[in-house]
């Protein structure tokens, strides 16, 4: 139970850091990984889905 609190606080907390990003910044950022993953983790699958694309579009822009 406090497990799952806790994910979802740091999920929030993960999603206002990402809205407070620059575009740029936010696509090559490890946290819109991290908070996709624990989205996906906790089954938000609906949820985690746009950031884990947005992720892989940023590393595709970058990396080419």
């Amino acid at each position: 139970m406090v497990r799952g609190q806790l994910r979802e606080a740091v999920c929030r907390e993960g999603k206002g850091a990402l809205d407070a990003m620059a575009k740029e910044e936010r696509a090559t950022s490890v946290l819109i990984s991290q908070v996709g993953l624990l989205l996906q983790d906790m089954g938000e699958l609906e949820a985690a889905r746009p950031l884990c694309e947005e992720a892989l579009a940023g590393r595709r822009a970058t990396l080419g």
